[in-house]
């Protein structure tokens, strides 16, 4: 009797397991079949967003990327409303999706709700934090002048406001890196920002590209048009790229948006400004040609609407763009404090200022020919293409990508078109 029922018992928990794995099978067949039935542009941002958070259902990733587009909005109203304490606003995932919200000061701010058509989604505050975003720059920038006259290698900052951190880039290797910690100590007592190494041989390197296809060509140099912008002092019209890229170049849509014809013209050059914070050009459009506030997704034949345009994405949030060699893809910002080292300025030989956001993720793209592209995440805009780190445009291959927050172009005298 115990044998038949050791017996029994065992051969329930192999059942059992038998069960469980093909249910767990069935499942995962299931999620991969509802990723592979999505719209490439909602399958990007769903397998970014697994990538990150891999304990998600494929209707949970995609509910959360709704909602994530629906609070931006929302997200613009609390840096207005809390303009003089704020730290930073991030797009948090776990232990659900929230928006938190970092304070200076001792004064405690209760959570709130937001109600939108994708669904709810709560508000975290939290205050006592030591700096505000524009008091943190400020400590970014001394920190970097003190580090670049004192730790031969240094190439640039990444800040993280809310944690009070900063990561210090330099060429070498770890055994570099601890030569130099006595510095890095007395920086942090110094400035009272945590800091830490992080040691590569790969500097970014702005995005214009010798060879290849693109939507700005010039001499067989190649960049990515931003968004189109109306000057407010004159009411003129035109498009944005970023400044580093050649001024005479021709205007191409991929051969496929009108009657699947190549459509092209050469842009009228108006002016530009590249220094430490800055990276930026414009031109007129010729007629009878017209400029919309739209850009190419994950279709090189339809465009998306562009709603509105804010200053800076969200630390933590989703943002995409289609480079011009690349492709279209999506990562993550996780800085909205990055220098990406001495590449700033009319030679590319300037240090960055840390006012640039950082994009990374497992399947970001990018590349040389991606300078200027207009970053956004679904018809919000917040930037454009900087630099980047990859050693090939294939996705999963981009190190890092370095965005101009469209703040920039507002401060030089432009709005949306």
């Amino acid at each position: 009797m115990k044998t038949g029922a050791i017996y029994v018992s065992v051969f329930g928990l192999l059942l059992g397991s038998v069960v469980s794995t093909t249910a767990l099978a069935q499942k995962d067949v299931s999620e991969s079949e509802k990723l592979k039935g999505l719209d490439e542009e909602t399958a990007v941002a769903v397998s970014s967003l697994l990538s990150r958070v891999k304990s998600l259902s494929v209707d949970e990733a995609i509910r959360r990327i709704q909602l994530e587009a629906a609070v931006a909005p929302s997200i613009q109203d609390i840096r207005r409303e809390y303009a003089g304490r704020l730290t930073e606003i991030s797009i948090e995932q776990l232990p659900d999706f929230h928006v938190s919200v970092k304070l200076k000061g001792d004064g405690a701010v209760a959570g709130r709700q937001w109600t939108t058509a994708a669904g709810t989604a709560r508000v975290e505050f939290s205050s006592g934090h030591l700096f505000t975003e524009e008091e943190f720059t400020k400590q970014l920038k001394e920190i970097r002048l003190a580090a670049q006259s004192a730790i031969p290698g240094f190439v640039g900052l990444t800040g993280y406001a809310g944690d009070n951190e900063a990561e210090v880039r330099i060429r070498g290797d770890e055994q570099d890196a601890q030569k130099y910690m006595g510095i890095l100590s007395k920086l942090e007592r110094a400035y009272r920002v945590k800091l830490r190494f992080k040691t590569s041989d790969v500097p970014e390197s702005n995005s214009i590209y010798a060879i290849g296809g693109a939507v700005l060509q010039s001499n067989n140099s190649y960049c990515t048009t931003g968004f189109t912008v109306k000057h407010t002092a004159t009411g003129l019209k035109g498009i944005i790229t970023a400044a580093h890229c050649p001024d005479d170049v021709i205007y191409g849509n991929y051969g496929s948006s009108q009657n699947g014809t190549l459509v092209t013209f050469p842009l009228m050059f108006q002016d530009q400004r590249n220094d430490a914070q800055t990276d930026v050009q414009w031109h007129r459009i010729p007629s009878p040609h017209i400029p919309l506030l739209e850009t190419y997704a994950s279709s090189t034949v339809s465009t998306r609407f562009i709603a509105n345009v804010y200053n800076v994405p969200a630390k933590d949030g989703t943002i995409c763009f289609r480079g011009s060699r690349s492709g279209y893809s999506c990562g993550i910002v996780t800085s909205v404090k990055h220098s990406p080292g001495n590449i700033c300025g009319p030679t590319e030989s300037m240090q960055c200022d840390e006012v640039w956001f950082k994009v990374e993720g497992s399947s970001l793209a990018c590349g040389g020919g991606d300078s200027g592209a207009a970053m956004f995440f679904q018809d919000t805009g917040y930037g454009i293409v900087k630099s980047a780190r990859s050693d090939t445009p294939l996705p999963g291959e981009c190190k890092s990508l370095t965005g101009m927050p469209f703040s920039r172009v507002r401060a030089w005298g432009f709005q949306p078109n």
